[in-house]
């Protein structure tokens, strides 16, 4: 009889050792307790982090990243693609398109949420050290059509997390 038991662990990192793709868009805080950026009408960037990984050698897998993240000023902003890579390798993109990967829209308004986006298809193995982009956009898919000029938007991340399994 096999008696098999999953572990699993939870790492968190803030937004040090972070970076944005362009510093000249939006209004970019760092410090404090959280990243912010504010998007006017049509604008977009990227975060760039590190995240937190348990010893390679020891069989962990990725299985969920978590966002602490916030948004205010606009119901329509946020952020609409993550993509988390192992070195030079693609984990997995969410919000990029197809049929296991439908659109995201990650909004929080007014108040602090933690997201949590599983990997499909199960926990994956990785071979180094793992990073995310995120994607913040001023109009993420929503059903609504407001009319233009969109509010600008401050999206907020005070942490970000991932959650492993063996």
């Amino acid at each position: 009889m096999s008696n098999t038991t999953t572990q699993a662990q939870e790492l968190w990192t803030s937004y040090t050792g972070s970076s944005v793709d362009n510093p000249q868009v939006g209004q970019i805080r760092w410090g404090g307790l959280f990243f912010s950026i504010i998007l006017g009408n049509g604008q977009q960037n990227w975060l760039f982090a590190n995240l937190p990984t348990p010893n390679i050698r020891d069989g962990w897998k990725i299985n969920t990243l978590k966002l602490r993240i916030r948004t205010e000023s606009s119901p329509f902003g946020g952020i609409d693609k993550v993509g988390i890579r192992d070195g030079e390798n693609v984990v997995h993109e969410f919000g990029s398109g197809g049929p296991a990967n439908p659109p995201l829209s990650i909004k929080s308004f007014d108040r602090w949420q933690i997201i949590n986006l599983n990997i499909p298809f199960g926990p994956r193995s990785f071979a180094s050290g793992l990073g995310v982009s995120i994607h913040f956009n001023n109009r993420v898919d929503t059903k609504e059509d407001p009319p233009a000029p969109l509010p600008a938007v401050r999206i907020l991340i005070s942490g970000i997390g991932v959650e492993f399994t063996k």
